[in-house]
Order: structure tokens, then C-alpha cells, then sequence
């Protein structure tokens, strides 16, 4: 048995390594021996390891990485492996050590050239590769939950040959470690997303352009609350007549269900909102603010709408530079925007799907969702598995449910909740629904539970309006040096 089919055995074995990679790995390039009596080869015409020490070249690269008191490491670049254990053997400190590698040359030459049986079985390494771009990189997103975890580093042979169709994952490391490299200047994550952000604050139309064109059309704010899964059907009837405004969570299950999304709102500045996003949704219009995480802005270019949070700490000292651009005052969640949006964009009745401020069935998100953000299956979801650490919080407080019972809410949900209500409050001449609702009970929203007292307000034939007519963003040099002259004056 030669090494292909040792370090396969092996690989299998591993949670985030796709397998149906190896079935289809290319024949490998030819190894050459280096001076040291280790082996190298070539990927279009580099090498991926030295032709003299490779293993010394490997613990020059676990010398360079500034691992410091982190705890794990992230690295793009598999390479020849020699460098992955000597950051092993380097830092063992690491709790883990993550390889992302999207060449199957790389990974085709690596497993038939090298005995990699010790590295792939080592608890502290994780090799995560995968068939396209999306599946990378929502694995990536996943892993970095939390970046300020995690050292970060690129095997510069490896990161020459990522292939083209893996563009995303370019862009995701280029912004990771220019995140890094300014984050002593620029501090938090929002300043961050703000300062990648400008130029398409500056060149994007603004919000402004939907108020009042909704005006006297149903519309609906879908969310990614577990009632979501029983008024999918619905919303297959409703989204004929109504505009759909989704929360980016909700994007998979709407459009797994064949349910036209008009729009989708993305606020959320951390990296595991790019999960949401891929190829399959890049047509719907995206509206996002400032801070939205500029790996999901960049992704819908000419398709996306700028909105501006009124009085936001950092952008506060900005808002006469883009006050035509559109202002909303919202809070806390995405629903939270999408809901104050349509007030002021004028729709009337204003209805709301998957808005559940609680945890019906114990659960905090649909199924849809819930297997996004954890990979689990149906049965962990019901099991509860998947969820207790999201839904068993000492956070936990109780709320009154559209069924008389009492239920469990988080802290944070609570928040989400009163915003809502706040936004209701201050719009009295228009009438809210929450259709269909397992939740918390949303002072100064019907809820809507009958098909025929839905179709009395929401059905009916969609009128042309209802498009946002999404103009072509232009270029706006100006207003985007101006905007960072007075947000980073520094």
C-alpha cells in the first residue's frame, strides 16, 4: 500500500475533510529529491518546497508565524506539509492548527508523495478543504468566530496556486490579515468593516430611493425564528403578492423553498454572517450598512443599497457627508432595519414571518439555519444537541407567548423585541401584523393565524412598484476620501 491510500485511510477520518476529494485528486506532479534527501515538486513551474532543506524551510515559516499567547493558528497552504509540523512541534502551546488548501495538486501531491499518517492523526491539526469556494469559505467563517483566537498565517508556495474559481477565499484572507495589520489603528471590528466599506458606502445608491415606494403595498420582514418552518408554504403564496424582505439568515430556506427573496438586509459585522451569502443569491439586491462584513458587500456589486444607521458612535461625525443616502432609526437585529425600512419605504400592511423572540420547540433558529451555523442533522436539532449551548443561558428570562403560555427568551431577544415595538409605536398610521406566530407576543401587532385573515390583507396581485429599480452604482472617489478624513482623521 503506497502513501495515497495510507494518508486516505486516515483522511477519511477527519470531520471537516471532504472525501469526495480524494476520488477525484489529479495524478500527482513528480517528486524530486532535494539536497537534504527529502523530496519537493513543482506546481507550475514553482517549488513547493525548497530544492535544499525543506524541513529546515519549514522551521524558518513556524519561527516567522507571531503565534504569541494565541491559542490556534490558521494557515492557508498545505504545501508539502513540512511546515505544518514544525509549527506543530514548533508552538506546543497550539491547541489547534488549522490548514485550509483548495488545490487539489497541492493535496493530490502531499498525499502520494508523503507519509502524512502522524500529521492527519494528531488532534491539534484540522485539514479543511472542499469541492467549490462557498463550502471553504463558510467553513472558514465558521472557524473564526471569534479572529482575535486565532494566529493567522499564509504559505505563501501554496497561496500562489489558488485556483481561480476560489476567488473568495483569496479575498477572505487579504481582508483577515489587513484586518490584523490595521487593528492596532482602527480597534474594533465595525471600524474595520467601516474602513473596507467606504468606497462602497460612497459609490452605492442609498435607501433614501425606497422611501415612500412601497407606499400602500403589502410587505413582509422574514426572519430565521423557528416558526419560519411552518409558514414556508405561506410565504410561497405570499411572495406573489407581497415584497419579501429577508434577514440574511433566512436566505437558504426561502430560496430552498423556491420563494422569491425582493431584497435581503445584511448588517452583521462579524465574519460567520458570510455563510449566508453565496453564489446562489448574489442576483438579490442586497442592502447593507456600514459595517456589514465587506466580504458579503463586495460579493454584490451594482446589486446592493447602502443604509445608514441615525447616530451610530463611529459614523455619527460622517452622517452630512451621506445623509441623502438614507438614515433609519434601528436597532439591535437585521429584522430590526428591515422593519423600520419599510415603514419608512411606506408599506402598509407591514407583516413579519420567523419573528419569534423566543425559543418555541427549544430552538433559537429554523432547521434550514440551524444546519448552517452547526452542521447538525434534523435529529441533533430536535434532540437538542445542536442548540443547549444557544438556548440554555443564564441569560434566560421569560416572555408571554402568542399562545397564553409563558416561554424562555434570551436577554438579547428581549432587546431585539422592545426595538420592534418601539418601531410599531412610532409609526401609528400603519397596521403590523405577526402572521402565524409560535413566539413572544409583539405589543401592537395582530397575529395573523387563519389563511383567510391573511389573504385579506396580504394576498392579491403584485404590482411593478414593488421593485426597488436598484440603480447602477458610480464611483465616488470624493465623497469615500472625504468619509475617511472624517471618520479616521488619523
Amino acid at each position: 500500500m503506497g502513501f495515497f491510500e495510507k494518508n486516505s485511510d486516515t483522511a477519511k477520518k477527519l470531520h471537516t475533510f471532504a472525501p469526495e476529494i480524494l476520488q477525484t485528486l489529479p495524478e500527482p506532479p513528480p517528486a524530486e529529491e532535494t539536497s537534504s534527501g527529502l523530496i519537493t515538486v513543482k506546481i507550475n513551474g514553482r517549488q513547493l518546497a525548497t530544492s535544499v532543506d525543506p524541513k529546515a524551510e519549514g522551521d524558518k515559516f513556524a519561527k516567522s508565524v507571531k503565534v504569541g499567547k494565541k491559542r490556534k493558528a490558521l494557515i492557508y497552504g498545505l504545501g508539502l506539509a513540512y511546515h505544518i509540523e514544525s509549527m506543530l512541534s514548533a508552538h506546543p502551546n497550539l491547541e489547534q492548527v488549522v490548514v485550509i488548501e483548495a488545490n487539489r495538486d497541492i493535496i493530490s501531491a502531499a498525499f502520494h508523495h508523503r507519509d502524512l499518517r502522524e500529521l492527519l492523526s494528531q488532534k491539534r491539526f484540522t485539514l479543511v478543504t472542499g469541492i467549490d469556494d462557498i463550502g471553504i469559505s463558510t467553513t472558514l467563517a465558521q472557524l473564526l468566530g471569534n479572529e482575535d483566537d486565532w494566529a493567522v498565517a499564509i504559505h505563501h508556495p501554496s497561496y500562489r496556486n489558488i485556483p481561480k474559481q476560489f476567488d473568495r477565499l483569496r479575498t477572505a484572507f487579504e481582508i483577515l490579515l489587513s484586518e490584523r495589520r490595521f487593528k492596532s489603528v482602527l480597534g474594533t471590528r465595525d471600524e474595520m468593516n467601516i474602513r473596507s466599506n467606504l468606497k462602497a458606502v460612497a459609490s452605492a445608491p442609498g435607501v433614501s430611493l425606497v422611501f415612500n415606494r412601497l407606499k400602500g403595498r403589502p410587505a413582509i420582514v422574514v426572519g430565521a425564528g423557528p416558526s419560519l418552518d411552518k409558514n414556508l408554504p405561506l410565504l410561497n403564496l405570499l411572495k406573489e403578492s407581497a415584497f419579501i424582505l429577508a434577514a440574511d439568515t433566512a436566505i437558504h430556506p426561502l430560496l430552498n423553498n423556491g420563494i422569491k427573496i425582493d431584497a435581503v438586509i445584511s448588517v452583521d459585522p462579524q465574519p460567520l454572517s458570510v455563510i449566508h451569502f453565496g453564489n446562489e443569491n448574489r442576483g438579490i439586491p442586497l442592502i447593507f450598512a456600514p459595517t456589514t462584513h465587506p466580504l458579503i458587500v463586495d460579493e454584490h456589486k451594482n446589486r446592493r443599497m447602502v443604509v445608514i444607521k441615525e447616530g451610530h458612535s463611529i459614523f455619527k461625525s460622517a452622517e452630512q457627508l451621506v445623509k441623502e443616502k438614507g438614515m433609519v432609526n434601528a436597532g439591535g437585529s437585521v429584522s430590526c432595519f428591515a422593519l423600520e425600512l419599510l415603514a419608512k419605504a411606506g408599506a402598509d400592511p407591514i407583516g413579519f414571518i420567523g419573528q419569534d423572540f423566543s425559543f418555541p420547540d427549544g430552538r433559537p433558529y429554523n432547521i434550514k439555519t440551524m444546519q448552517m451555523l452547526s452542521h447538525a442533522s434534523p435529529e441533533e436539532i430536535f434532540s437538542g444537541t445542536a442548540a443547549s449551548s444557544m438556548v440554555n443561558s443564564n441569560d434566560n428570562l421569560k416572555v408571554e407567548l402568542y399562545n397564553g403560555k409563558s416561554g424562555v427568551t434570551h436577554a438579547n431577544l428581549l432587546g431585539y423585541l422592545k426595538n420592534f415595538e418601539e418601531t410599531i409605536s412610532a409609526h401609528p398610521e400603519k397596521r403590523f401584523f405577526n402572521i402565524n406566530s409560535s413566539g413572544a407576543v409583539v405589543n401592537g401587532a395582530v397575529n395573523l393565524a387563519s389563511t383567510a385573515e391573511i389573504a385579506g390583507y396580504f394576498y392579491g396581485e403584485k404590482n411593478i412598484d414593488f421593485d426597488f429599480h436598484l440603480e447602477q452604482e458610480k464611483e465616488d472617489r470624493e465623497l469615500a476620501e472625504k468619509l475617511e478624513k472624517t471618520i479616521f482623521p488619523s
